[in-house]
């Protein structure tokens, strides 16, 4: 059934966000121009204009934030990269490198499974589902897994990049701008070389589970707009703990808001 993980998928951590978004892009297909498909920790401080991709632009994307277990670009593929790629049949050469959001980290193609703007039509969540058991079926890689917890949690996103490396040309993807899936305090939660303190110029910022538990006055450490940081506080303070991150979706037929 399109949208539910098959058992077999599920002892890896996030799977379910996998064929989640397939169903949610299959719904979408036909009704709509574009799907943004956003983890549920996403708060939209202004009109998200980025989400209208232009023309011939198939996927709106940001980098992930730390390095983890990305491949840098500068530095030869370990195994468990190149056990991914071959399985998902990616040229070496559709490499390009990107910059973690983070630390500015250079890597290979490896993006953020929380914020993914992308056209219905062209099947990319979908090449995602599609894409995903050819890495958790393989023995190989499942033991690696085993043997390094943050390839269980992340392996979802390693198909992700791999599918659209495979299913879109170069020329049809986006990199969107810092100020889309700003990651407020993030550095506190992971620790970070940048500031994500200043809320000034964001559009969509993301909190992961800094609420908590979070310390007294943290809107005090906050710059931006006075409005925008009290609504903050007044909507954020009492964010029930152990909240379960779903996915949000939103859909948009015309470049009107």
């Amino acid at each position: 059934m399109l949208g539910q993980a098959p058992e077999e998928a599920t002892w890896f951590y996030l799977s379910r966000k996998v064929f989640a978004s397939a169903q949610a892009e299959a719904e979408a297909a036909g009704k709509a121009d574009i799907l943004a498909w956003l983890d549920v920790d996403t708060i939209f401080l202004q009109e998200p204009g980025e989400f209208i991709l232009p023309k011939g632009k198939s996927l709106g994307y940001r980098p992930v934030m730390h390095l983890n277990i990305s491949p840098l670009y500068d530095e030869p593929l370990d195994d468990f990269w190149k056990r991914a790629y071959d399985k998902m049949s990616v040229p070496k050469a559709r490499g390009f490198p990107m910059v973690t959001v983070a630390d500015g980290d250079k890597i290979r193609p490896y993006i953020n499974a929380g914020c993914l703007i992308v056209r219905p039509e062209r099947g990319l969540l979908r090449e995602w589902a599609e894409t995903f058991p050819l890495l958790y079926r393989d023995p190989v890689l499942k033991e690696m897994c085993r043997k390094d917890e943050r390839k269980r949690i992340f392996i979802h996103q390693v198909a992700l990049s791999g599918a659209f490396m495979r299913h879109l040309g170069r020329d049809e993807i986006r990199e969107l701008s810092g100020r889309v899936n700003y990651p407020l305090f993030f550095g506190e939660m992971f620790g970070s070389k940048r500031d994500f303190h200043d809320i000034g110029e964001a559009v969509t910022i993301r909190y992961e589970s800094f609420f908590d538990n979070p310390p007294p006055d943290w809107e005090k450490r906050l710059s931006g707009p006075p409005d925008r940081i009290a609504w903050l506080k007044a909507h954020l303070g009492d964010v029930p703990r152990g909240t379960t991150l779903a996915p949000q979706v939103f859909i948009l037929r015309e470049a009107v808001f």
